[in-house]
């Protein structure tokens, strides 16, 4: 009996250690759960801690952004209460010894004036001293027309429909059966830049008399050519338009139209700043038309922004994928001449002791040498500048700044993906620029620097000459209105339209 109750006891601690075990499992079984679930919160704190780690980063950079941004506009209505950063301040101040828009923003018309066509062709007086008060008020207020029928030369007006709708005006200084030269202005410029210095300095006249039928683009948007052939098209669509366009439209129509007109196969050309960017990109984006330039000519070419002074295309670079804002600080769609910004950059640059040029936009972009202007002749100036231009031309170039290469425009990546097909804007290729080209640059350019010049000579595949002017002070607007500019630059220019001239 007694060795049945001792199994009995043993029986039951062997259950009691056996259930004591299973709870022991058990409990292990809940503590392995709990460290599991205390390693995933772990994890999951980790996680949160990398993610408010990377939202800290995005703030930082959305609020060095908007510190940016306080340097631009943030009220309603457009363009009120801008403030500019010490930043841009200190762009703007190291710019201070130049000159930007007409105080009225009314231009003139074309107007269709006969020359007289017995009278005498004028040279125009010496130099640029023999202008009179008279003289130079009443040149400041003709057309291109008028200006050039004044001096007794022979001028037609031509019109010519892009592919894209606009409707361009050709000035020509007619000269039938000789080589055809075709003269494109630069940015916010017009025909008038080729004309407005007089017989004597203008570089169509000069052409002319020398043998060659001289015309003259006015490329889209300029006040000689605001048309569209839809007149319900929106001013938003009407100027969305940048040197691409000009290049890829507005150039090969004109070309197409003049060798039409001549029955010649070849043409030469003369551009002046925005007049090289847009040749350079019609030869990229329209490979044929290379072949119908027999010699291309540019005058402070403007590709690679590099190394550029001007303060104003700085400042713009800094907002990258921020279109709004450039409409804002330029006024809108249409380049506005006195918005806030352009006010405010004006009052930096120029002080009470400069010339009423410094009211002109264009200088204050592109800069001014003092030392090759005519004083006396600043109204004549003032009365052809600041002719018009959408603020995207203005962006595009700040966006070569900022990128240091020459390409398309960027419209961000989610629209570049759509519109390219790629992240980023394509580059154009310059190694399709198979003509016979010219390069002329001054060593005080803002936008058209050596570095930058030179960049654009290495990668030209048929560049006869890259010619620095031989004056330390010339600057970019002095290729049209220097008053040495012929000794300086034309009388090259000349030389090399003759030798390569082309006979059909």
């Amino acid at each position: 009996m007694e060795q049945e109750r001792l199994q009995e006891q043993l029986m039951q601690r062997q259950q009691r250690h056996q259930k004591l075990q299973q709870e022991l499992a058990l409990q292990q079984h809940k503590l392995q759960q709990e460290k599991d679930l205390n390693e995933q919160q772990v994890q999951l704190q980790q996680k949160l801690l990398r993610q408010q780690e990377q939202l800290l980063q995005q703030q930082k950079l959305q609020q060095k952004e908007l510190q940016q941004l306080d340097s631009s506009i943030v009220q309603i209505p457009l363009y009120q209460g801008l403030q500019i950063s010490p930043q841009v301040l200190q762009l703007i101040q190291q710019s201070r010894n130049v000159l930007a828009p007409q105080q009225n923003g009314q231009f003139p018309t074309p107007v269709a004036v006969q020359p007289q066509q017995h009278a005498p062709i004028l040279e125009g007086p010496t130099n640029p001293d023999d202008f009179t008060e008279e003289t130079i008020e009443r040149d400041s207020k003709l057309t291109t027309v008028e200006l050039i029928a004044q001096y007794h030369y022979p001028v037609e007006t031509h019109y010519v429909t892009t592919g894209d709708g606009y409707v361009l005006c050709l000035h020509r200084i007619p000269r039938p059966d000789s080589q055809p030269i075709l003269l494109v202005h630069g940015l916010m410029s017009s025909s008038a830049s080729w004309v407005q210095m007089g017989p004597r300095n203008g570089l169509a006249y000069i052409l002319f008399r020398r043998g060659y039928d001289v015309w003259m683009l006015n490329t889209r948007g300029n006040v000689y050519s605001k048309k569209h052939s839809n007149p319900r098209i929106k001013p938003s669509s009407y100027w969305s338009f940048s040197f691409h366009e000009i290049g890829k439209f507005d150039l090969p129509a004109t070309i197409d139209f003049i060798l039409n007109t001549t029955g010649l196969a070849k043409v030469q050309y003369i551009g002046h700043s925005q007049g090289c960017t847009a040749f350079f990109v019609m030869c990229s984006e329209r490979r044929g038309y290379a072949k119908k330039i027999s010699l291309m000519q540019a005058l402070s070419p403007t590709t690679y922004m590099k190394h550029t002074r001007s303060p104003v295309l700085q400042f713009l670079s800094l907002f990258k994928h921020r279109f709004t804002v450039m409409l804002n600080l330029l006024g809108g769609f249409q380049l506005s001449l006195n918005t806030h910004l352009i006010r405010l950059f004006r009052k930096d640059i120029c002080n009470e002791k400069t010339s009423p040029i410094c009211s002109v936009f264009d200088f204050i972009v592109c800069g001014f040498d003092w030392k090759q202007f005519n004083e006396t002749l600043a109204p004549l100036v003032l009365g052809h500048v600041s002719q018009g231009a959408s603020t995207k031309q203005i962006y595009h170039y700040a966006q070569l700044h900022g990128v240091k290469k020459f390409q398309q425009f960027d419209h961000g990546s989610t629209a570049n993906l759509q519109i390219y097909r790629q992240m980023t804007p394509p580059t154009y290729n310059l190694s399709a620029v198979t003509c016979k080209v010219a390069l002329h640059y001054g060593s005080n350019d803002w936008l058209s620097s050596e570095k930058d010049v030179n960049r654009l000579y290495s990668n030209l595949p048929n560049c006869i000459e890259n010619r620095q002017i031989d004056f330390p002070q010339f600057s970019h607007y002095d290729f049209t209105i220097s008053k040495d500019v012929r000794p300086l630059v034309y009388n090259r220019v000349c030389d090399l339209v003759k030798q390569y001239a082309y006979v059909g």
